[in-house]
C-alpha cells in the first residue's frame, strides 16, 4: 500500500501501524476496493453499498474518455435536496479507491451525495469545466442537489486539485477539505494562482486541512519563507480571519520550538483556539482560526502516527467541519450554520 512508504521520517513503524486501531480501520475501509478494484460495478460491490443504504452509479464524463462515480442515498426522500461532497483522489489512487476514503460511509446517516471524478493528474486542467458538467448532469439524472451546500475535498495530489477548484470557483463552493494538505502551501501551483487573483475580490472560504503526522506530504511547520507567504495569502484573502496576524518564518520557528501550547508547537502556527482529541487509539492535534464572532474560518488537524492514508475519522472530521457552511448561490456569501440551524453570515 502506498500509505506505508509515504512517511515523514524514519521513526514510522509499519508493524505498529498495521496492528493499531486506526491502521486496522484504514485497511478495513479499503477491503471492497482491494478485492474488486478491477470490477467497480461487480455485484458484490453494489451489494456492499446497498447494505449501507447507498446506491452507486458510474457515468461518462462527456466525450473525454473519463468517468465519474456517484454514490447517494438508496432511497431519495421526496422534496429533499442533498449536499454534495466532490472528492478528488490521490495520484496513486483512482476514483474507486476514493469511494473508500470514508465519505461514502456517511451518506445514509448524513444524507449526502458523494461524487468522485477522474481528472487530469499531470496538468490539473479543466477542473472547472468538469465540475460544471458533472453538477449539470447530476440534476439532469434526477439527483436533488442542494446548490448551497457543495463541498470539495481531495487527498494528496487531489488536495492540490481541491485548492485550485476553490480558487477558480470561489463563489460556488461552500467549503474545502484538504487531506494531507500541508504540501499545497509548498508548491508553486497554489502560489501562482494566488498571485494571479490578488486583485480580484473574493468571498470568504471555509477550510479544513488535516493529515497524518507520519505523512511525508503533510509536514509541519512550513520550513521556508515562500511557503509561509503562500499560507499568509490564503489566510488573509480566502479565510479572511479578522484576528489573523501575518506570520514570518522566524515567528513560526519560535512557536514550533518555544510555545507552551502543544498544538501550536505541532504546526508552528499561532491559532486562536486549540484542543486535543483521542480517537481510534491515537491523539489528534486540532487548531483553528476564528473570526470576531468565534466562527471557525480555518481548521488544522494533525493525527499522531498516521501515514499517507485515510483512517475512519479523517472523513468524519472533514464533514463535521464543512457541513456547518452554506454558500448563497445568488450572492456568493458564506453563512455558518449554528448547531440549532440558525444562520450566521460572516
Amino acid at each position: 500500500m502506498n500509505a506505508i512508504s509515504a512517511f515523514a521520517n524514519g521513526t514510522f513503524d509499519p508493524g505498529a501501524f498495521n496492528t493499531s486501531e486506526y491502521g486496522m480501520n484504514a485497511f478495513e475501509m479499503q477491503y471492497v476496493y482491494k478485492s474488486y478494484k478491477d470490477a467497480p460495478l461487480h455485484p458484490y460491490v453494489l451489494k456492499y453499498w446497498k447494505a449501507r443504504d447507498v446506491k452507486k452509479k458510474i457515468y461518462d464524463l462527456g466525450n473525454h474518455g473519463r468517468v465519474y462515480s456517484v454514490l447517494s442515498p438508496l432511497q431519495a426522500e421526496m422534496g429533499r435536496s442533498y449536499p454534495v461532497i466532490y472528492c478528488y483522489h490521490d495520484s496513486s489512487d483512482d476514483i474507486f479507491c476514493a469511494e473508500t476514503y470514508g465519505y461514502s460511509d456517511l451518506i445514509a446517516k448524513e444524507k449526502l451525495i458523494c461524487v468522485y471524478p477522474e481528472y487530469h493528474l499531470k496538468e490539473l486542467k479543466g477542473l472547472e469545466d468538469d465540475f460544471r458538467y458533472i453538477m449539470h448532469q447530476l440534476e439532469e439524472n434526477g439527483y436533488a442537489v442542494d446548490r448551497e451546500r457543495i463541498y470539495v475535498t481531495g487527498f494528496g495530489y487531489g488536495a492540490s486539485a481541491s485548492a485550485k477548484l476553490t480558487v477558480r470557483l470561489k463563489d460556488r463552493l461552500a467549503g474545502t477539505g484538504l487531506v494531507c494538505g500541508a504540501h499545497i502551501f509548498r508548491g508553486s501551483e497554489l502560489a501562482g494562482i494566488l498571485k494571479e487573483s490578488v486583485k480580484e475580490s473574493c468571498p470568504r472560504q471555509a477550510l479544513i486541512c488535516i493529515g497524518g503526522k507520519m505523512d511525508g506530504k503533510n509536514i509541519w511547520p512550513l520550513e521556508e519563507e515562500a511557503y509561509i507567504t503562500t499560507f499568509n495569502q490564503w489566510m488573509l484573502k480566502f479565510a479572511q480571519a479578522e484576528n489573523y496576524q501575518q506570520i514570518s518564518l522566524a515567528r513560526s520557528q519560535d512557536i514550533f520550538h518555544n510555545s507552551e501550547d502543544r498544538v501550536k508547537r505541532e504546526f508552528g502556527l499561532d491559532f486562536d483556539h486549540t484542543w486535543m482529541d483521542y480517537m481510534e487509539g491515537t491523539y489528534w492535534y486540532c487548531g483553528q482560526y476564528e473570526n470576531v464572532s468565534k466562527v471557525p474560518v480555518a481548521r488544522f488537524i494533525s493525527v499522531e502516527g498516521l501515514p499517507h492514508i485515510h483512517c475512519k475519522n479523517v472523513a468524519v472530521q472533514v464533514w463535521e467541519y464543512l457541513k456547518r457552511f452554506r454558500r448563497d448561490p445568488a450572492f456568493g456569501t458564506l453563512e455558518y450554520i449554528q448547531e440549532k440551524e440558525t444562520q450566521q453570515p460572516f
